[in-house]
């Protein structure tokens, strides 16, 4: 009797990748692009704290695994500029 194998199934465990920064919205029509430092291999969550300014709300225009497009908002849902620190953490 021989014995055939037809199929392999195989896994990779990445390295979890955490990669911060903190930048500054001085055009609040256009927002900020921000590059990641890190190599993401899949899109990374991002967490943005805004630090000055009226913001009190962020909304991503774009969000990719070489960084993002963030624009902020204050309660009245106008963009505003100010600064904020990012956290991105993914594979």
């Amino acid at each position: 009797m021989a014995l055939a194998c037809t199929k392999f199934n195989y896994w990779a465990d990445l390295p979890d990748i955490n990669d911060r920064g903190d930048d500054e919205v001085v055009s609040a029509n256009d927002g900020i692009e921000v590059l990641f430092n890190a190599n993401f291999h899949q899109e990374p969550n991002v967490h943005i704290e805004i630090l000055t300014g009226d913001g009190i709300y962020f909304r991503f225009e774009d969000k990719d695994t070489t960084g993002f497009t963030v624009k902020l908002y204050d309660a009245d849902g106008v963009a505003v500029v100010g600064t904020f620190e990012w956290h991105a953490y993914g594979v």
